[in-house]
């Protein structure tokens, strides 16, 4: 859980990214979903120190984009929420969601939403907002 000020000027940015570094087969989410370590034999035991430089690359990628949200905090957050929407792979694509209560929802990603919920429209046309689960593409 995250708790953020109330002010109503504060900005803030969660990051979150899965990345299956060392996922037995079977606890996979999906049919597609693979595991580094499933790919790479070479993994076995380097788990961590792959962990480790992919967080660092994240926040040195964070790092260089800071100045523009000091300058203009409100205008850094709605380029880099449009540029996000530009390159996210899974919308258009099917996918499957698993929420923490253990229910599951399947139909299209079709949204990245301001505060950073995904859109997904099921086969009966309605659309979800999903703020929490984990969304695998199918």
């Amino acid at each position: 859980m995250v708790v953020l000020d109330d002010d109503p000027d504060a900005v803030a940015v969660i990051v979150g990214i899965g990345v299956n570094l060392d996922v037995p087969a079977d606890r996979l989410p999906t049919a597609q979903s693979t595991s580094l370590s499933l790919m790479w034999s070479g993994l076995t035991g380097r788990g961590a120190v792959l962990r480790d430089a992919i967080a660092a690359g994240v926040v040195r990628g964070m790092r260089s984009r800071l100045g523009s949200f000091v300058v203009d905090p409100a205008g850094a957050a709605s380029a880099l929420a449009d540029e996000m929407r530009s390159v996210c792979w899974t919308l258009g694509r099917p996918v499957e969601v698993h929420y923490t209560d253990g229910e599951t929802l399947r139909g299209t990603a079709v949204g990245l939403n301001d505060d950073a919920s995904l859109s997904v429209r099921d086969a009966d046309g309605t659309l979800h907002v999903v703020t929490t689960g984990d969304v695998g593409v199918l």
